[in-house]
C-alpha cells in the first residue's frame, strides 16, 4: 500500500527511511516514532514500513497530511529481514534504518540530506536524550544507564548510500539483534569511512519494561555475539573495561537514589546472565566433512615441526617421557635393529642412534624428509608411498612408529600399516595408540586425524593380523601442564617425579595414549591386509 505522493527530484537527494515494526511491538512505541517523523522539516523523503501488523490511515496521518510518501509492506518478517526487504523496495539514493525506539529530532533528515550531498557513504546518528515520561522503575534504571552511555557514545551507522548498502549485501540476518554491528564489520572490510553526522534522536524506553524482557533480549544478543566472533573474528568484550567504568560512575553519582543504583546493578546482572547463556547455548552449524589431508606434507609445518613440538616445558616433558619409555622397551626386549616408520625430522632417530641401534628410517612426507636431511650423523631415510614399506620381509628385529598411527586417515589404514610393520620385522612391533579419548582432551592444531582404538578394537586388530599384545606403557595419564609455569631448569628437575607419578596413576586412571608392544605369532606368518 502506498500513501501520499512522491516529490519531484531536485537538488537534494531522495532519502528512504525504513522502519520495521514487529507484530508484538507496543502500539504507543511505534506510533510515537511515526509521530516524530511527521515533525521533520524536510519533505524530500519517503517512509517504508515493513510489518505484519494492520496499520490504518489514521496511524500515519501526520505524514500523509504533509504529502510524505508512505509505503506499507505487509510482511511478518524479523527485524533484519524486514530491513533488507524494505531496502530492496526503496526509491531513495540514501537509506536510513530506524528502530521504533528512535525518535528523530525535527531537522535530522535535513542534516542527513546535506551529508549525502557532501558524498558521505555512511554515517551515524547520536542519541541526544532519553524520554522521561511514564517510566516505571526498571525503565528509569535504563534511563540512568543511558545517561552514562551518552557521555562516551560510539554509535553504529544507520545512514547509508544505496550503492554501498547493496555492495555489502545489506544486513546479515544471522547476526540479529546485532545486525548493525555485523553490517559495520562488512563496511569496514570494504574500506568505507564512517562519518559522525550532526543528526540526533531521542531514545524511547517503552520497548523493554521489565527484567524478563531484558533477559530474553540479551539471550539473543549473546547468541549473535558468538556468530559474529565466528564469522568476523570480532570479540564484543574488547571494551569491557570502559563498560565497567561506566557502572562505577553510576554508583558514585550523588543525584541518584540508592534504590535506583541497586536497580541498575540488578538489571546489568540479569543482562550479563542472559548474554553469557546466549554465548554458551550457541551451537555452530556442523561443517561438511573435509577431505583428509596429511598436513605434514606442507613445507611450513615441516620447517617449524621441531620448534613447535619442543617449546614449552610440558612439550619437553612429553618428549622426555616418550624417549624414556622407548628406551625401557628396547632394553627389556634386547632389540638391536629397528625400522622406524614415520621418522619425520629425525627426533627419535637421533635418540636410537645414540643407543647404538641400527635404524632404518622412512617417512611418506617429502617435506619432513627434507628437514631430516639437514641433520648430520643420521642414517639415510627412505621415502615411501601409500601403505607399502620399502623393506624386505623380516629385515630387522623390530619396527617402531611413534606419534604416527593415530594420525592416519582411519582405523582401516592403521591396520594396513601395522600389517606392513609386522611383515618387515622378525619379532616385535612398537607403536603408540590413543586408547582412551577424554572429554578434556585438547583439540590439536593438526586437525581431525586423531583416530582412537578401544580395547575391543585392539583385540580384533591383533586377531586379524596374527600378532599378540605383550606390553603396554602409559602416556598422558595426568598431564602436568603446570610445568609451563616454572623456569626451564626447575621444570626439568620435576620430569622424573612426574613420570613416576603418572605411572602410579595409570593403575587407577585410564591413560589417553599408550605405547604398545606386539609380538609376531610363533608361526611367523603375518596375515596381510
Amino acid at each position: 500500500m502506498v500513501l501520499g505522493r512522491f516529490p519531484h527530484y531536485h537538488k537534494y537527494m531522495f532519502i528512504s527511511v525504513i522502519l520495521p515494526i514487529k507484530t508484538e511491538e507496543p502500539e504507543d512505541l511505534w506510533q510515537t516514532c511515526v509521530e516524530y517523523l511527521g515533525r521533520q522539516t524536510s519533505k524530500n523523503w519517503q517512509l517504508i514500513i515493513v510489518t505484519g501488523k494492520k496499520i490504518s490511515d489514521g496511524d500515519i496521518s501526520a505524514l500523509t497530511k504533509k504529502n510524505i510518501p508512505v509505503v506499507i509492506l505487509n510482511k511478518p518478517l524479523t527485524k533484519t529481514a524486514a530491513r533488507n526487504y524494505g531496502a530492496g523496495r526503496a526509491r531513495g539514493t540514501h537509506l536510513v534504518h530506524l528502530d521504533t525506539d528512535m525518535l528523530m529530532e525535527r531537522t535530522a533528515i535535513t542534516k542527513l540530506e546535506k551529508e549525502g550531498l557532501k558524498g558521505t557513504q555512511t554515517g551515524t546518528l547520536f542519541q541526544s536524550d532519553t524520554t522521561r515520561r511514564s517510566l516505571n522503575f526498571w525503565q528509569n534504571c535504563r534511563r540512568i544507564e543511558d545517561e552514562e552511555i551518552k557521555k562516551n557514545q560510539n554509535p553504529l551507522p544507520i545512514f547509508f548510500s544505496r550503492q554501498l548498502f547493496d555492495s555489502v549485501s545489506g544486513y546479515d540476518e544471522q547476526t540479529e539483534p546485532l545486525d548493525e554491528l555485523g553490517l559495520l564489520l562488512r563496511i569496514k572490510q570494504k574500506g568505507a569511512a564512517i562519518k559522525k553526522t550532526k543528526a540526533t534522536y531521542t531514545k524511547s524506553l517503552k520497548a523493554v519494561s521489565n527484567p524478563l524482557q531484558s533477559f530474553s533480549k540479551m539471550l539473543k544478543r549473546g547468541r549473535a555475539a558468538a556468530i559474529i566472533k565466528r564469522k568476523y573474528a570480532y570479540v564484543l568484550e574488547r571494551d569491557l573495561k570502559n563498560k565497567l567504568v561506566r557502572y562505577v560512575n553510576i554508583v558514585n553519582r550523588k543525584d541518584i537514589k540508592s534504590i535506583e543504583k541497586i536497580g541498575v546493578l540488578v538489571v546489568k546482572c540479569i543482562d550479563l546472565l542472559g548474554y553469557l547463556l546466549g554465548r554458551i547455548m550457541y551451537i555452530p552449524p556442523r561443517k561438511p566433512p573435509q577431505p583428509y589431508e596429511n598436513i605434514y606434507e606442507r613445507g611450513n609445518v615441516a620447517m617449524n615441526y621441531d620448534i613447535s613440538r619442543n617449546t614449552t616445558n610440558y612439550q619437553k616433558y612429553k618428549r622426555w617421557q616418550e624417549f624414556k619409555k622407548i628406551c625401557r622397551i628396547i632394553s627389556k626386549y634386547n632389540l638391536k635393529s629397528l625400522i622406524e616408520v614415520g621418522c619425520g625430522t629425525g627426533a627419535l632417530t637421533q635418540k636410537l642412534v645414540q643407543l647404538n641401534i641400527a635404524v632404518l628410517p622412512c617417512d611418506p612426507s617429502k617435506a619432513m624428509l627434507k628437514e631430516y636431511a639437514k641433520k648430520i650423523n643420521q642414517p639415510e631415510a627412505r621415502w615411501y608411498q601409500g601403505d607399502k614399506l620399502p623393506f624386505s620381509t623380516n629385515q630387522t628385529q623390530g619396527s617402531i612408529a611413534l606419534r604416527v598411527l593415530w594420525h592416519l586417515k582411519s582405523a582401516e589404514q592403521i591396520q594396513r600399516v601395522l600389517s606392513e610393520m609386522a611383515r618387515v620385522c622378525q619379532s616385535y612391533i612398537i607403536a603408540d595408540f590413543i586408547t582412551h579419548k577424554k572429554i578434556t582432551s585438547i583439540k590439536m592444531a593438526r586437525g581431525k586425524h586423531d583416530v582412537s582404538l578401544n580395547t575391543r578394537q585392539l583385540q580384533n586388530l591383533c586377531k586379524s593380523l596374527n600378532i599378540q599384545l605383550v606390553d603396554s606403557l602409559p602416556f598422558e595419564v595426568m598431564p602436568p601442564i603446570w610445568l609451563n609455569l616454572l623456569p626451564a631448569r626447575l621444570a626439568e628437575a620435576f620430569f622424573a617425579p612426574c613420570g613416576k607419578m603418572e605411572d602410579l596413576l595409570s593403575k587407577i586412571i585410564t591413560p589417553r595414549r599408550s605405547s604398545l608392544v606386539f609380538r609376531k605369532a610363533a608361526s611367523n606368518k603375518i596375515r596381510q591386509v
